[in-house]
């Protein structure tokens, strides 16, 4: 019986030297499930990397711009690339909306500035790449600056009638906005629709910012929108310019003044139609005739009636002045004519002289010829008899003096055979 007891105890102290102490088993297990861990990361959920397109950043303290007078310029979007890398299992449940990217506006002054992007993702990936690393922004200075206001006319008012220029209740307003887009204004324009018009209108007219190509300058603000303008529409009327002399002038002896070339002979003149209807002329300033002996060109002013305007303030008038010269012309007796003679009486010519002279005075534009003057013996009432008789002329051209030597003549008239 004791015997076995005894094998009993000894199978017990080798089962336990076996199994009883059971901490390198343990190990041995740990080791094993990670190897196997890691056979099943590495296998079946590798590491790898995904590319995320299309991320839109967020640009973080826009509103300090504001506050120290600045203002961002261009494209207000941007979008950037990422590459992500992690475990594909992790990577399956990432999306764009899961990358958060963002560029602080803290710092940045007029001009381009370079600013780093930011990325925010979930922790169990990392970031491998982003393009582009940075964004460029440009920055501008708000300025505000006085510019002048014109008015302007939009269409045509009714035939004879002319939109004059505008008077505006203001004409100079505020532009505020960048600095690079103020510049570019030139002028602000008030338009006035004046078609078909032919009385005088006060209009509100809407300003537009106006650069130096007539193009409107978006991105400004005006200090106002609206302006009042009264625009004056006025008849129109064409009328001749005479000119006039001064009295008591002349031109120098022995000279005469034949003619006046103006520059332009009808000028436009514009008013209101209750002024306009009796105005048929405008008149030149007198001119100084004295002294004058030859061609002159001088300006002058031009009289505009009291209310009427003009574009025209004076004009260039040719005075053309010639010199008197002495034409001599001789004619036979048998030149001369006998009118209003009786029935029954002839001239008996034998006393009557051989040769009239004829000194004539006229301007060389004249061109007097002989033929351009006719002597003649008036006979009316006359009767058979011996007379002396005046010589008498007629001519077709434009003569100064003439002179007829001899002046009286013998004539008789007879009874006809």
């Amino acid at each position: 019986m004791t015997k076995i007891k005894n094998k009993t105890s000894k199978m017990k102290i080798k089962r336990l030297g076996l199994f009883g102490n059971n901490t390198n088993l343990k190990l041995v297990s740990i080791l094993f499930a990670f190897v196997m861990w890691l056979y099943v990361m590495g296998e079946v959920n590798p590491q790898t990397t995904i590319e995320l397109k299309g991320i839109p950043v967020t640009l973080l303290n826009v509103e300090s711009l504001s506050k120290k007078g600045l203002l961002l310029m261009g494209e207000e979007k941007f979008f950037v690339n990422v590459k992500v890398e992690g475990r594909r299992n992790d990577l399956y449940t990432v999306s764009s909306s899961d990358i958060v990217a963002n560029a602080s506006l803290i710092g940045v002054g007029k001009g381009i500035n370079s600013i780093p992007i930011n990325i925010n993702m979930p922790n169990n990936i990392s970031l491998s790449r982003i393009s582009p690393p940075e964004i460029r922004i440009t920055i501008d200075e708000i300025v505000k600056k006085e510019k002048r206001v014109i008015p302007n006319k939009v269409g045509t008012p009714v035939e004879g009638y002319s939109a004059e220029e505008g008077i505006l209740s203001e004409n100079k307003v505020m532009v505020e906005g960048p600095e690079t887009i103020v510049n570019t204004v030139d002028t602000i324009v008030a338009e006035v629709n004046v078609a078909n018009l032919k009385n005088t209108i006060e209009a509100k007219a809407l300003l537009k910012p106006i650069d130096k190509e007539g193009n409107v300058v978006e991105g400004v603000t005006l200090s106002k929108e609206y302006v009042s303008v009264i625009m004056p529409i006025l008849r129109v009327k064409e009328v001749p310019l005479l000119p006039s002399y001064k009295s008591n002038t002349r031109v120098s002896e022995g000279y005469k003044l034949t003619g006046t070339k103006l520059a332009y002979k009808n000028i436009t003149i514009k008013g209101e139609v209750a002024l306009l209807e009796n105005i048929n002329y405008v008149k030149i300033e007198p001119i100084n005739l004295n002294d004058l002996n030859k061609n002159t060109t001088k300006k002058m002013k031009i009289l505009v009636p009291n209310g009427i305007e003009t574009i025209e303030e004076y004009v260039d008038i040719e005075l053309v002045i010639e010199k008197i010269i002495d034409k001599k012309f001789v004619y036979s007796k048998n030149d001369l004519e006998l009118i209003n003679l009786k029935d029954g009486l002839s001239l008996y010519k034998d006393v009557v002289p051989n040769w009239i002279e004829v000194i004539v005075k006229s301007v060389p534009s004249q061109r007097v010829t002989e033929s351009d003057i006719e002597l003649y013996f008036d006979a009316k009432d006359l009767d058979e008899g011996l007379y002396d008789m005046e010589v008498q002329y007629r001519f077709n051209k434009e003569i100064e003096e003439i002179k007829i030597e001899p002046e009286v003549v013998p004539i008789e008239l007879i009874k006809s055979e």
